[in-house]
């Protein structure tokens, strides 16, 4: 299954009957991310009456998290976690502020306003696939630098760190896909590695 994540953090605003919904979306890039941007976002927007949320936070077994903060019970978190779903976005929080206009909405308008604010803060945002990939530890010595920067290049290798001591190494991201040939073609240009967990 493809995923895709935010690649920016993006916003909407949605008005219905006076209220206005105010709309963000977050990638998450840690499990305690979601509390800091909920707490930052009531920092910001403390006069607000409402701070809806939902989240979705992992990829093969994602964790989804909502909350109607006070607004009728599934009326705010659970359309917002439905936009999430239809946009098939991982690694994300999308948080629904609302100004109360004085005028009530019932459940259903509740629903429609914070799924299209929801809707919007998405739209808004620029969505990019995941690529799965593994990390390797790299040793080589100093004078072997340009022909191992040569092979990165043909695997459009990510450079994560390097440390430049008396043996050399490279931690490198490659795409899941490639990392079998990548690290066949390393071995036979007697390059040394180790297979890395994340």
């Amino acid at each position: 299954m493809k995923y895709l994540l935010i690649s920016n953090q993006g916003e909407g605003l949605y008005k219905e009957k006076g209220s206005k919904f105010l709309s963000f979306a977050y990638l998450l890039t840690h499990a305690g991310h979601a509390k800091e941007l909920i707490d930052e976002i009531k920092t910001l927007h403390f006069d607000a009456n409402h701070y809806c949320y939902a989240y979705s936070y992992g990829l093969e077994t994602p964790m989804f998290g909502m909350h109607d903060d006070g607004e009728p019970k599934y009326s705010a978190g659970n359309p917002i976690l439905g936009q999430i779903k239809a946009f098939n976005v991982s690694n994300v929080l999308v948080i629904v502020i609302r100004y109360f206009g004085g005028t009530k909405l019932g459940v259903g308008g509740l629903s429609n306003a914070y799924r299209q604010a929801a809707a919007a803060a998405l739209t808004q945002s620029v969505l990019i696939p995941y690529i799965e990939k593994e990390r390797f530890k790299v040793f080589y010595d100093y004078d072997q630098t340009k022909l191992l920067l040569s092979l990165f290049r043909d695997y459009n290798t990510e450079i994560i760190e390097k440390k430049y001591l008396q043996k050399c190494w490279m931690l490198v991201d490659v795409k899941k896909e490639e990392a079998m040939a990548f690290e066949d073609r390393l071995q036979s240009n007697a390059f040394q590695l180790k297979n890395e967990i994340k």
